[in-house]
């Protein structure tokens, strides 16, 4: 056995070498070295502190191994070991389709809510109906829904144990009518109302109570419809 075979079994069981001067200190578990571990160590003291002094430099540098060690020689300390060339380097892993990170948005539709509008946040991409963008209505999408069609699950009217706020009904009737690309709607009063983001703002800030809840119901009606939901037409009065 080489003296760099002897050092890498050495180690293996959890022996330490330390030079001290023209010395060479052994530190092993209690039990671990036999006699004859002992026998073998002395026998090749002057080689192995030949082999372990520069690692006692003060810059702490390593030890050069030898350089008549081969993989063959590591191998037979280490079985299990695998031998990776310097330039080897792992390929980067394959981003999965519909991945929220990738540099495009997801193609499939969110998990959670089925919708298929996307914006960035952070360094991903992240469902704009389950987390609107700031600024944005609670649970409204923030990409434009295919033609004919609107993305997502159908809104519904808000039915708590209590009563909602009027800020409740805004709020839904906000998410619903972008979702219709703010066109106008019957069965809110005599005449169609809105058709535009400023006509249904202006419509939101001046209408009372029951207006608000029937302009809310004749846009819910109106996405069941687009959706193919059985009901009434937008804009049937009941």
């Amino acid at each position: 056995m080489t003296p760099p075979e002897l050092v890498a079994a050495m180690t293996a069981r959890g022996v330490t070498f330390t030079v001290v001067g023209d010395r060479l200190r052994v530190d092993a578990p209690a039990g671990e070295l036999t006699e004859t571990d002992w026998t073998t160590l002395a026998a090749h003291k002057p080689a192995l502190l030949a082999l372990l002094t520069p690692a006692q430099e003060p810059d702490g540098a390593l030890a050069e191994l030898d350089p008549a060690l081969t993989v063959a020689d590591v191998l037979r300390v280490f079985p299990d070991a695998r031998v990776v060339a310097p330039e080897e380097a792992e390929p980067a892993p394959a981003l999965a389709p519909g991945c929220p990170y990738g540099s495009t948005p997801p193609s499939g539709p969110c998990p959670v809510c089925g919708d298929r509008a996307w914006h960035q946040a952070g360094s991903g991409w992240t469902c704009s109906t389950c987390h609107p963008a700031p600024g944005a209505p609670s649970g409204a999408p923030t990409a434009a829904a295919a033609p004919g069609r609107v993305q997502g699950p159908v809104p519904q009217p808000v039915v708590p144990s209590r009563a909602p706020t009027r800020e409740q009904v805004v709020d839904q009737l906000c998410v619903t009518l972008k979702a219709l690309r703010w066109r106008a709607l019957l069965g809110v009063g005599s005449y169609p109302v809105g058709g535009s983001r400023d006509a249904w703002e202006d419509f939101i800030r001046t209408a009372d109570r029951p207006r608000l809840e029937r302009a809310l119901d004749a846009a819910t009606r109106a996405i069941a419809t687009l959706n193919g939901y059985p009901g009434r037409e937008p804009g049937e009065e009941g």
